[in-house]
């Protein structure tokens, strides 16, 4: 079942079935099942989504790349058919795994479209910008205990309510911050763009206006941060530059001459004011060794690759502007920006964002606001019978789920313990089985008390989502048909490729010998660190699967081409290579 499960999520990441679609005339087929047709389009839509929505990438993929996809796309339409006609969908596998896909699509289409789709936008205001921030840093323990946490959190207090009684922020930096990298430049963070720092330090700058500072202290896990966002910018998104490095002469003393070097890039920056090639100048006179033969080419930077000096003259540049000279620790520099890639416009990437949007924090914060909503609407309450159940059952519960087998822990009539009810149901340890096994990050969790009510309450949530989804008639809406349809065909052919591929495929004795025989140095197991030969009879079973599995290929291939002649299978690969050529 856990196999199955896992699958559920493997099936949302990468999916590469087909809904065989039904176009006009006018559009380029590239491949027909019978009298069914994949366009040009229906094969973009799906390998653009593979590749993140990317077309520069999906545009970079070799043809056979496109190929492969496409006979994926093929291969799963026509053992789903197949499937199909040997009435695989009416067993109760079948139907057991489709249940519990059902819930997650449904979920998952109620919560792009009310959280995923109208949040885009706002994200992508936000993301576009480069943030300048400074803070104060209050160190508190992730496990400090209640004297101390208070302790701090009245300091945090104190440094608002004096902020706001106009207290220069500076000044209390200095005084109190123990961020000593930043405390004695008033807490200047520089720079930053999305992603580069801790995730609530992030959300709570990002909702700061010019000149705002955070009225509650922000907790991470290095501490208590009061946050004050000193600047804001439109951002490139990358920048391609070049430079020329002038280093400090040595004297025989071991000192260094900067007066010299300084004289030297005040020369060749004269000669760039009267229009000397900055390539062939950083050829000639470049101290970057690494750099100085491609014209001093640095290739794309984003923000904070370099120090904060050189990254402020980057980013202050416009395309083929020319800096002053700048000093850091290497020498005196001049830098020429030879491209910039802005942000795309929001219609251009909104599929893109479609993909980000659900792992930033701003997603988060949101669905967190979401999620206990719809659990106080439904009176969403945790059994402690079935906490107490399962601590009896885990034991050591410093361990997480990812290191525990669920299948050997918990017999069927464990997994129908209540863990949870709520108005119209129960929610039971299958439905946290489930959940861990769908979830990575939580299935890592410490199984504590505290995150075990956690993982509780939110193995309920898709059940508590599609309630929801159904009580507004989502179960109509076209996305979900759709990917109903698709994970259909997915469990189809998943089940062909066990029950008829697989289960044709014989094994003899003889083989299962021979492979024992050749390969008994794979099979031993140590006891009291002594060393020892396993019998064919203990591997029997596991010989058998890797035979199975090696022979699967080659008689995949030989079924899959008995089906294309069967539903009469027609490709135009011609028609592929203008795949994303316009």
């Amino acid at each position: 079942m856990l196999k199955i499960i896992s699958r559920i999520s493997v099936f949302f990441i990468a999916v590469t079935v087909v809904i065989i679609g039904y176009r006009c005339s006018s559009e380029k087929i590239i491949a027909e099942i019978g009298e069914d047709k994949i366009t040009l389009s229906d094969f973009e839509e799906k390998y653009l989504k593979k590749y993140g929505y990317d077309v520069e990438i999906a545009k970079s993929k070799p043809l056979e790349d496109k190929i492969s996809f496409l006979n994926d796309m093929i291969n799963t339409e026509l053992k789903a058919r197949l499937g199909l006609e040997k009435k695989l969908d009416t067993t109760e596998s079948f139907r057991n795994d489709l249940k519990l896909g059902e819930k997650k699509i449904l979920s998952d289409v109620y919560i792009k479209s009310k959280l995923i789709e109208p949040g885009l936008k706002n994200y992508y205001d936000k993301i576009k910008y480069d943030l300048r921030a400074s803070h104060i840093l209050l160190p508190m323990e992730e496990n400090s205990g209640i004297e101390d946490s208070v302790k701090t959190y009245s300091l945090a207090y104190e440094i608002i309510n004096r902020l706001s009684a106009n207290e220069s922020f500076d000044s209390l930096a200095r005084i109190y911050s123990t961020d000593i990298e930043t405390r004695d430049n008033g807490g200047d963070l520089y720079y930053f763009s999305p992603g580069m720092t801790v995730s609530d330090f992030e959300f709570a700058a990002y909702n700061l206006n010019k000149g705002e500072f955070t009225k509650e202290p922000v907790r991470t896990n290095l501490g208590l941060h009061i946050i004050k966002l000193t600047d804001k910018k439109e951002r490139y998104d990358s920048v391609r530059v070049s430079h020329i490095l002038i280093t400090d002469a040595v004297n025989e003393s071991g000192i260094k001459d900067s007066t010299a070097s300084y004289n030297k890039i005040k020369e060749i920056l004269e000669k760039l004011n009267d229009g000397d090639e900055f390539e062939e100048l950083a050829s000639q006179f470049s101290n970057d060794t690494i750099n100085k033969s491609r014209g001093g080419d640095l290739g794309y930077v984003r923000r904070r690759q370099y120090a904060a000096v050189f990254d402020s003259t980057i980013f202050s540049l416009k395309p083929g502007q020319i800096s002053d000279i700048i000093r850091t620790e290497y020498g005196w520099h001049i830098i020429k920006m030879t491209d910039a890639v802005e942000i795309k416009p929001f219609d251009e990437i909104k599929n893109t964002l479609s993909l980000q949007y659900p792992m930033s924090v701003y997603f988060r914060k949101n669905y967190e606001e979401f999620v206990t909503e719809i659990r106080n609407k439904y009176n969403l309450t945790v059994e402690q019978s079935g906490v107490d159940f399962l601590i009896s059952k885990i034991k050591d519960t410093t361990l997480a789920f990812i290191v525990i087998n669920p299948n050997k822990l918990f017999s069927d009539e464990d997994r129908k313990v209540v863990t949870g009810k709520f108005d119209g149901g129960e929610i039971t340890v299958n439905d946290l089985i489930v959940y861990v096994s769908t979830n990575k990050p939580a299935a890592n969790k410490e199984l504590n008390l505290f995150n075990l009510i956690g993982l509780i309450r939110a193995s309920a949530d898709a059940i508590l989502q599609s309630k929801e989804a159904i009580s507004e008639g989502f179960e109509k809406n076209e996305n979900y048909t759709g990917l109903l349809k698709e994970y259909k065909n997915y469990l189809l052919a998943e089940a062909v490729d066990k029950y008829v591929i697989t289960a044709d495929i014989k094994i003899t004795d003889e083989e299962i010998q021979n492979f024992y025989n050749e390969n008994k140095k794979d099979f031993i197991t140590k006891n009291n660190g002594i060393e020892q030969e396993k019998g064919l009879s203990e591997v029997k079973n596991q010989i058998t699967d890797i035979l199975r599995n090696s022979k699967f290929k080659d008689a995949e291939k030989l079924f899959l081409d008995n089906l294309k002649v069967k539903y009469g299978v027609k490709i135009n690969n011609s028609i592929l290579e203008k795949a994303f050529n316009g």
